[in-house]
This record gives structure tokens, sequence and C-alpha cells, in this order.
């Protein structure tokens, strides 16, 4: 009874009820009543949700180089040549042996343009070349740091560990096929 607060009279909530529904009824039912008809008639389409898949694209249609601005200067950078990706939000670092590169793209963008037999992400926020891996030494918490040939040192996530042993080993088997054949 709040009203009684603010009012000389007041309004029962069954009075008021009872009024708005004799009042209004016939309104909210030549409103209401067809549209609620034609939308229980008409089935709703069926539209097919896009698939989203994480598989990168085969190594057929990975990206061989990137092409890295930086203000009037354009590079060509070769993917054998990146030895890792790490993240700098809005934009990637690019290392190479000896240069390091802004590229506008996200880590995971540029992680679906390149060979995934030979880039893996080892990190929320890296990316390595499996070919510039020498070594990786554990941090006895189920993270690894590993060490790349142009000696920078990256941590492995615990997340990515898995991942990482299966690339590196399917890697260094083709390398050796490759270089046995």
């Amino acid at each position: 009874m709040l009203s009684a607060l603010f009012f000389d009279h007041t309004y029962s909530v069954g009075m008021l009820l009872r009024y708005s529904l004799s009042d209004e009824l016939a309104k909210y039912a030549l409103v209401y009543l067809p549209t609620g008809l034609l939308c229980l008639r008409r089935p709703a389409p069926l539209v097919e949700a896009p698939r989203r898949t994480e598989t990168p694209p085969p190594p057929s249609e990975a990206r061989q180089t990137l092409v890295v601005g930086s203000g009037r200067h354009t590079t060509v950078v070769p993917a054998e040549a990146i030895v890792s990706i790490s993240a700098a939000n809005p934009y990637v670092t690019i290392h190479t042996h000896d240069k390091k590169y802004l590229y506008s793209a996200s880590l995971k963008s540029i992680h679906q343009q390149l060979d995934p037999a030979q880039f893996v992400r080892i990190h929320k926020s890296a990316i390595v070349n499996l070919a510039h891996v020498t070594s990786y030494t554990s941090r006895l918490n189920g993270d690894y740091d590993v060490r790349l040939k142009n000696g920078q040192l990256i941590r492995l996530s615990r997340t990515y560990a898995a991942s990482f042993n299966q690339h590196l080993a399917q890697f260094s088997a083709s390398r050796a096929a490759k270089s046995s054949g």
C-alpha cells in the first residue's frame, strides 16, 4: 500500500487488475492473439550455424613469406627465417636470428597462416619455429623453458606441452626422413 503515502485515496491490487482486464482485454486480444497465432503456425527457419574449425591450413596453403612494413620500408621475411613470434598487443613481434619486426596481426591469425608442422604455439603469447629449437628444460612445475638457436629463452606452458612434444617428434622424424632419403 505504497500509494497511501502519496495519494489521499488508495486502490487495492485486486480492483486494479479487475479494471485493467475488463477495460483493456479486448485491445490485448485484438493485438496480441493474432501475432501469437502467426508465430506458432510458422516454424522458425532452420539456419545451420557455420562450423568453426581450429585446424590450420594444410602446408601447401601455408605462407612461405610475410611482408612486414616499417614506416616507408617494406621487408619480405621468409618463413624459415622466423625463429619465434610473440604477442605485443595489438601487434605481434616476429623474431628472426638478428632482427625483430612488428607485424599488424593477432597471434592466432598469423599461426593459421604459417605451416602448422613447423610453427607451434607454446604459450598463449608465443609461437616457435621448430627448426630453431635447440633444447627445452623442465621447470619442475609442468612448464618448460625452450632455448632457440638465437639464444632466446621462451616459456613453454603446460597447456601446450603435449602438443609441442607431439609436433617436435613429428618434425624431427620428417627431417630425418628428408635427410636420409
